[in-house]
This record gives structure tokens, C-alpha cells and sequence, in this order.
């Protein structure tokens, strides 16, 4: 099965109606030719924390406080970032696979603290960048 059709049928953690002047569209970040901003929306930090208290309100525990949301919204998906200089929701033509008149944003995943680790490439890296090894070192122990 295609992995488009996978993701129209994968779970839905939340979801509600939004206004239609809640959506705004703005331009994709082109450069050369090129889109650096495909797929990659922003949301506002008011609507942001009505999905946290939506999600709270399904029993759904956020440990941290996300700063992004893989949604769908009618013919719109992608990854909205929060920006608190926005209102609403704010998607590129990027983001747009269809027109639709729905308005009702799903919410399939969100932006949560992970661990990191100090890998081999890193190392290689902190190296080449003259970053003494003994400055490391507490990392690793």
C-alpha cells in the first residue's frame, strides 16, 4: 500500500472545527528555484494550547510542551510549527494536495522531548571544529 494512502487512514489523536478565518495561507520560502518551506505551516501559540486542552480532555497526556503538529485540515497536511508572531493557522500552497471546504484540523503526532546521544559523526565533527576531547569526555561518563 502506497505510503499517501497509509497516512489518509492513520489514527487521529484529536481533532476539531476550525473558522475559516482562523486559516490563512501564506507564500512558500523559494530560493533559486528551489522550496525550503514544503510541507512546513505555522500555528499560532492560542491555537496550540486549545489542541494541548483538547488532547487533555481525551485523556491524552502531553509531558511537554509541543512545538510542532503533523495535521491534516480538509485537503491540507504537513507539519505546522508554533510561532507566536501568527494567528490562527497558517499553511503554504505546499502544503494544499486538494481543495477542500473542510475545515476540521487533525491532529496525527506532536513534537516531544527525546534524550540525545553523542554519536561517532558528532565526535568527528567536534573534532574537526578544534573542540578539545576533554571537553567530551564528560558526556561519556
Amino acid at each position: 500500500m502506497s505510503g499517501h494512502v497509509l497516512y489518509a487512514m492513520c489514527c487521529v489523536f484529536a481533532s476539531f472545527q476550525l473558522r475559516r478565518d482562523e486559516l490563512h495561507e501564506i507564500e512558500d520560502i523559494v530560493h533559486e528555484g528551489k522550496v525550503f518551506s514544503d510541507g512546513c505551516g505555522l500555528i499560532s501559540e492560542v491555537l496550540r494550547d486549545a489542541i494541548i486542552e483538547n488532547l487533555n480532555a481525551m485523556g491524552v497526556e502531553i509531558k511537554s510542551l509541543p512545538s510542532a503538529f503533523q495535521i491534516r485540515c480538509g485537503g491540507i497536511k504537513g507539519l505546522l510549527l508554533v510561532d507566536p508572531s501568527v494567528e490562527g493557522l497558517c499553511f503554504r500552497r505546499s502544503m494544499e494536495k486538494f481543495k477542500s471546504p473542510h475545515t476540521t484540523l487533525e491532529i496525527i503526532s506532536w513534537s516531544s522531548l527525546l534524550s540525545a546521544s553523542i554519536n561517532r559523526q558528532f565526535i568527528q565533527i567536534m573534532d574537526a571544529l578544534g573542540v578539545c576531547t576533554k571537553q567530551i569526555e564528560p558526556f561519556f561518563f
